[in-house]
């Protein structure tokens, strides 16, 4: 199992809570005092979509994990840092062509080529601070325990 799949869950609440800020800020900005004239019900409908967002890129980032073990690039086995990149860049590449597929239905190509593109790169951006900081802690033990000894 991949490093990057263990900790599915924190990549999960950071894509949450990226996407939520995103499209709520969006919405915010869009139409402002939206609180004020729809309640908190507003809120709770963008964090329902986030989530669901959320699930879909730890679901693409499964998938990502299993095309990468496909491709026969021998430099990916040789550390577990080329290996997450590949994963994390198929995992995004995926969940961008289904969000341009999904939003191009109702706005044309053109914008949904725009979200596709936008939402990927949160997928992108929320794995990858996930995987940052797990390797920044992972470093960080390792120094603290070899001080110790």
């Amino acid at each position: 199992m991949s490093g990057v799949i263990k900790r599915w869950y924190a990549v999960f609440i950071v894509d949450a809570i990226i996407k939520f800020l995103l499209l709520y800020g969006g919405a915010v900005l869009v139409s402002l005092g939206m609180i004020i004239t729809g309640g908190i019900e507003a809120v709770i409908y963008f964090a329902i979509v986030a989530a669901a967002m959320a699930v879909l890129t730890v679901t693409f980032l499964i998938m990502g994990a299993r095309l990468a073990a496909l491709l026969p690039w021998q430099f990916i086995t040789l550390h577990p840092v080329f290996r997450a990149l590949v994963e994390i860049v198929c995992a995004s590449a995926i969940f961008g062509m289904v969000m341009t597929l999904l939003f191009s239905l109702g706005s044309g190509l053109g914008g949904g080529i725009r979200m596709g593109l936008l939402l990927a790169s949160t997928t992108f951006v929320s794995t990858l601070i996930t995987v940052s900081f797990h390797g920044m802690a992972k470093l960080l033990l390792r120094r603290a325990t070899a001080i110790t000894r």
